[in-house]
């Protein structure tokens, strides 16, 4: 018996050392310390520039974002401000007609009432004013309050928005008005307008004595 135990412990040390001889070469991997990747100056450098980065952009992207918003949007008043503003500063007067429902209406929002022109020019010279035509609200305008009239149920228009937008007994959206400085009504347009519609109108009535 002790002849085999001899014989199986030299058996397994010729194994080990045939292990070792087939890899001369072989280290044992060590695991780097965190304090070695801690102590690299080049590291906390280039998180620095980079969050230093993504804030510039970011910082970039809020100035154009609001540099945009600010040449292409309009800055509409209601009628319960007009009268105070028109005896403060006169000016000539937009009016848009329509309803929650017309898509043409967004439409026109979304695109003419968007072009830089257009804003610049009503932004400079113009009071814009937006008009629902089935709003419930009193609206007072030109020294009289007008009001809702219902037709059936759930439906109805407003009076100041008939008085304004009908042409030949006919309502219809989206209908955009300009007046002058005086209140006196220069161009009404029925449907959908252009750009070049809108900008022609609008220098006729500024030009206008």
């Amino acid at each position: 018996m002790p002849l085999i135990k001899v014989s199986v412990v030299f058996l397994a040390s010729g194994i080990e050392s045939m292990g070792n001889k087939a890899n001369p070469d072989r280290k044992e991997k060590k695991t780097p310390k965190m304090d070695s990747i801690k102590n690299k100056p080049y590291t906390a450098r280039y998180v620095f520039f980079m969050m230093y980065g993504l804030l510039g952009l970011c910082l970039l992207k809020g100035q154009q974002v609001h540099a945009q918003s600010k040449h292409t949007s309009l800055d509409w008043i209601t009628f319960e401000d007009l009268s105070p503003k028109m005896r403060e500063e006169p000016k000539s007067i937009l009016i848009t007609i329509g309803a929650p429902w017309c898509n043409y209406c967004h439409m026109q929002a979304n695109t003419v009432f968007k072009n830089a022109d257009i804003v610049e020019t009503l932004q400079n010279q113009f009071y814009t004013l937006d008009l629902n035509a089935e709003s419930e609200e009193d609206i007072p305008f030109m020294g009289k309050t007008y009001h809702f009239r219902p037709s059936g149920l759930n439906s109805g228009q407003h009076e100041l928005a008939v008085l304004l937008g009908k042409e030949n007994g006919i309502l219809i959206f989206p209908t955009t008005l300009l007046l002058d400085s005086r209140l006196q009504l220069r161009w009404r347009h029925q449907g959908l307008v252009s750009v070049e519609q809108l900008k022609l109108a609008m220098e006729q009535v500024l030009s206008s004595p």
